[in-house]
């Protein structure tokens, strides 16, 4: 399982930019603080902890694009354009296409190991302790606590 890149404190978040727990934490505290009230009025409304769920980029799954379909996605299209419209000329010979699918094997290899998705997939949480968090980041939040 690959490190976390993103990190967030919303489980259905769809935008993600946080790059550490401590950031995702002081969105979420801040946004909280910031709509009801002063930090340290609003602490007893406060869960005693918080989740923060990590986000890690996910991997190609072994069901993406072949050799073959690419070759023939590839052929399908000059076909239209440039292949023969009653299908009796062929634009390879046998060692013709052998070549251009091994070439598209390594094309593709190259590329699936290259390729580095944007897309995320939740595989680790921290329980963050509030109180803690903000004694550690931000004491001035808790000025004026009973």
């Amino acid at each position: 399982m690959s490190e976390p890149v993103f990190w967030t404190c919303d489980d259905n978040a769809e935008n993600l930019c946080h790059t550490d727990v401590d950031e995702a934490v002081d969105e979420f505290l801040d946004n909280f603080f910031e709509l009801r009230e002063p930090a340290a009025a609003g602490m007893d409304r406060m869960p005693e902890t918080i989740t923060v769920y990590g986000l890690s980029r996910m991997k190609l799954g072994a069901n993406e694009p072949d050799a073959d379909l690419i070759v023939e996605r590839i052929l399908e299209d000059l076909d239209e354009e440039m292949g023969d419209p009653d299908g009796g000329f062929q634009p390879f010979d046998a060692e013709g296409e052998a070549a251009v699918k091994e070439k598209a094997l390594a094309l593709v290899a190259e590329i699936r190991a290259r390729y580095r998705a944007w897309a995320c997939e939740q595989t680790t949480t921290v329980e963050v302790n509030v109180k803690a968090w903000i004694a550690e980041n931000h004491p001035e939040w808790l000025e004026g606590e009973p």
